[in-house]
């Protein structure tokens, strides 16, 4: 067999059935072997073993690690609190965006704003309720389509 080979392992249960037939082999073994060289000695009896106590069912959480302890009322509220305006935060997030072309910067909110008052400007009683851009830096404008007719312009 070459270094790589994997030997095949036994289970422990295995293993002890092999050593308890080794072990009764020896004892059969030995009184024969001892009768045959002195012959007026008595065998002695051999010792019945007990049976195994059945083993006990293991409780629940024995053998695991330790874990984080538990909360105290007041930590699980100030946590609480902690997680909702965390949440809030998030909630009300707003990206900073920005379009960089050509060696400029121009800021994606800030064309947002123009197109919407731009827009007020041209329909001063209509509702903005759908909004799409287009950005084309190389013609310096932002073109809009509101309220899914509405066409527009706005220039940086």
């Amino acid at each position: 067999m070459g270094k790589n080979s994997k030997k095949s392992r036994k289970s422990k249960s295995e293993r002890l059935e092999e050593a308890k037939k080794a072990i009764d082999a020896a004892e059969l073994s030995a009184p024969v072997e001892a009768a045959a060289a002195a012959p007026e000695a008595p065998a002695a009896p051999k010792a019945e073993k007990a049976p195994a106590a059945p083993k006990k069912a293991a409780k629940k959480g024995e053998g695991k690690k330790p874990g984080r302890k538990p909360m105290t009322p007041e930590e699980k509220a100030a946590n609480a609190k902690a997680r909702a305006e965390a949440k809030a935060k998030a909630a009300s997030m707003v990206p900073s965006l920005t379009l960089q072309y050509a060696g400029q910067e121009h800021d994606i909110t800030a064309l947002l704003d123009a197109v919407k008052e731009d827009f007020k400007a041209k329909h001063k009683r209509t509702l903005l309720t759908e909004l799409k851009l287009y950005f084309k830096p190389e013609d310096g404008a932002v073109y809009y389509v509101a309220n899914g007719s509405v066409e527009g312009k706005v220039e940086f």
